[in-house]
């Protein structure tokens, strides 16, 4: 399995909203000499629009819907640092073709850093479905974001230099495979 996952093109980073995926996609692939994508800022370029009125005009399935044909427009990049909103697990056929051509990383902290960090919860444009607060869309998500990674990057109380030096050594056996 290492072997197949090393021929992968991408690397791809999920998380919860406020994980740092933007961020530590950035660094990483300045120190991977990978380009970067955010999707959501794709998304918004695309559709001349934020993720937030998005959401306020279309809903959360009519975010979902766009997201799911940006991101599958984004498949044939080779050598690039993916970094999708957190709701892109909910998509199914999107992470079943992200999985097959880029390693996916999960960034996992813990609920009450993130409750923390994400002080503009109503404006971030973030995707609730049925879940009525932060915890519970955790709770929904944390399960899928584990099923889908290759990596787990526990994040807590380390620095986002740590966080990628600790991605960075997880893919060097991979790379001798």
């Amino acid at each position: 399995m290492k072997k197949k996952i090393m021929k992968k093109d991408n690397i791809t980073l999920i998380g919860m909203p406020g994980s740092g995926k933007s961020t530590i996609s950035k660094l990483l692939a300045k120190k991977l000499n990978f380009d970067f994508i955010d999707t959501d800022e794709y998304i918004a370029k695309q559709e001349k629009m934020s993720p937030q009125q998005i959401v306020d005009t279309k809903g959360d399935k009519g975010f979902l819907k766009i997201e799911k044909k940006r991101i599958l427009e984004l498949l044939p990049l080779k050598k690039y640092i993916i970094s999708p909103g957190g709701c892109v697990v909910y998509l199914t056929r999107v992470m079943s073709a992200i999985k097959g051509l880029s390693l996916i990383v999960f960034l996992d902290l813990p609920l009450d850093v993130l409750e923390k960090r994400l002080i503009n919860q109503e404006t971030r444009g973030m995707i609730w479905l049925e879940s009525k607060s932060l915890k519970e869309l955790y709770i929904k998500r944390s399960p899928l974001y584990k099923k889908y990674a290759d990596i787990t990057i526990n994040c807590f109380q380390k620095s986002d230099k740590q966080i990628v030096q600790e991605i960075i050594k997880k893919l060097t056996p991979l790379k001798r495979n």
